[in-house]
Parts: structure tokens; C-alpha cells; sequence
């Protein structure tokens, strides 16, 4: 099998994203927004993923939140169903150049979040039967009773370059059946050896250097330029220094 990750920037929240989300991210999709953005057919069969349908019976306050979504003409973000090109389009969409994906999103840190699941906890403990459920509707009643609102926000993302360009994390697992390398295309300076790759615990300790240092910040588009570029990639490039990462990356030059 072949598993399809990568990764976003989510602009509004100020951090990168993993695609498909994680179990208990509550990712959400509104179908009108995305009928501008992807064609007719992939809109369709996302908003038919059974995993974006909302649950009929009730069970737990995940879907308590489902319902409540739903009832908001929200659409949940599939784990196992999300298209190729979705996927592809959130974690490529470039500023400027090609628009940013709208979803939508359940902040489960927030005190109120804390609030709304304990009181729909209390209220699923006196309703629902061992190994039983309720309906739906009757979430919605109980919301018009006064049980408290979830409200989702809306976010956007964009491309997951922003954020990391090297989520060599993605191939890690506590038992690995395999090893993972990574390949981190350098600009040659010197002599260097044009392919490397550490051997000893103390290779693959060298700092990228930008070569600013040639032209200095008397060159504008420079300057301009290595800003960017430590914007963009300090985490990866600090991360890249660590033990259990730099001795499985290779340096192209």
C-alpha cells in the first residue's frame, strides 16, 4: 500500500498542517467553497466519503460535533478518502500565484472547547445506554434546550513549503521496517564532495551558509532574498543538525 502524506500551512493559526488530518483534528469543509476551487466530480466524492457523512446515532461528543458541523453545512475533511489532488492542491497552493484552500476548524484547546465537551459529556452519560446511542435530532433539541454550541472557525492554508520542506518525520515509526533517507539539494561552495552523507557522530553538523556573505546587505535583491529564506527554512534547517535526522540525509550539491 502506498500512503499519501504531505504537508500545509495553516495561515491562520500560524503552523504547518499534516495531510490526511490526524484522528482527532476536526478539519471541516464547506461544498460551495470548494466547488470553485476543484472540479464538479471531486467535490461530489469527497462530500459522499463516508467519513464526511454526518452520524445518524450518536455515540460520543466527537459526534456531538459532527452533528452540529452538519448542521452548519459543514462537510468532514476524510482521513482514508481525501483525493489525490486535494491533496496535492493544499499542500502546493504557492501565495500569489495560486489561491489558498478554505476549511474550517474545531479548536479543541480552548477553555469554551473544555466547557462544551464536559457538558455534553454529562448529558451523553444520562442518555445514551450501555453500548447504545441516540439520534441526532435529539442533539440538535438539546442544543435548542440550552446545551452549548460548538462554532467552527474558518481557516486557510496554504503551501506546506512555508512552513517545512523537509518532513522527513513522515517515514518515522516506533518499529521501523525500513530506513529512510532524505536528499537536501545545497548550492556548491568550494571544493566540497559533490554527494554526502555522514558517516560519525560528528559529520553533518555544517550550517548552510546563503552567501550573503559575498555581496553583504549593500545588495538588495540579496538581502531580501536570505530573509526569505531563513523565514522559511530555520526549523528545517536546525532540525536537519539533530541526531537521529542529519546521518540520514544526503547532501546534494
Amino acid at each position: 500500500a502506498v500512503n499519501l502524506e504531505v504537508m500545509t500551512t495553516d495561515l491562520v493559526q500560524g503552523r504547518p498542517r499534516r495531510l490526511p488530518p490526524v484522528e482527532d483534528e476536526l478539519l471541516y469543509f464547506r461544498e460551495q467553497e470548494w466547488l470553485e476551487l476543484f472540479p464538479e466530480p471531486i467535490v461530489r466524492s469527497t462530500v459522499q466519503a463516508q467519513e464526511s457523512a454526518p452520524p445518524q446515532r450518536v455515540r460520543t461528543v466527537g459526534d456531538v460535533i459532527a452533528v452540529m458541523a452538519a448542521d452548519q453545512g459543514l462537510h468532514r475533511l476524510p482521513v482514508a478518502d481525501l483525493p489525490v489532488v486535494v491533496a496535492a492542491r493544499m499542500s502546493l497552493s504557492f501565495p500569489v500565484l495560486i489561491s489558498a484552500v478554505p476549511l474550517w476548524d474545531v479548536d479543541t484547546s480552548t477553555p469554551e472547547h473544555t466547557a462544551f465537551r464536559a457538558a455534553w459529556q454529562r448529558w451523553l452519560d444520562r442518555r445514551v445506554p450501555p453500548a447504545g446511542s441516540v439520534g441526532a435530532q435529539e442533539v440538535l433539541d438539546a442544543v435548542g434546550a440550552g446545551l452549548p454550541r460548538v462554532q467552527a472557525a474558518k481557516t486557510w492554508v496554504s503551501d506546506g513549503g512555508i512552513t517545512s520542506n523537509m518532513p522527513l518525520h513522515f517515514f518515522d515509526a516506533p518499529l521501523p521496517r525500513r530506513p529512510s533517507f532524505a536528499i537536501n539539494l545545497r548550492p556548491r561552495r568550494g571544493e566540497r564532495e559533490a554527494v554526502t552523507l555522514p558517516t560519525g557522530a560528528q559529520d553533518g553538523l555544517t550550517r548552510n551558509r546563503s552567501g550573503l556573505e559575498d555581496g553583504g546587505p549593500r545588495s538588495l535583491p540579496a538581502f531580501v532574498s536570505a530573509i526569505a529564506r531563513t523565514m522559511q527554512n530555520w526549523v528545517d534547517s536546525e532540525q536537519m543538525r539533530m541526531p537521529g535526522y542529519r546521518d540520514r540525509i544526503v547532501s546534494v550539491l
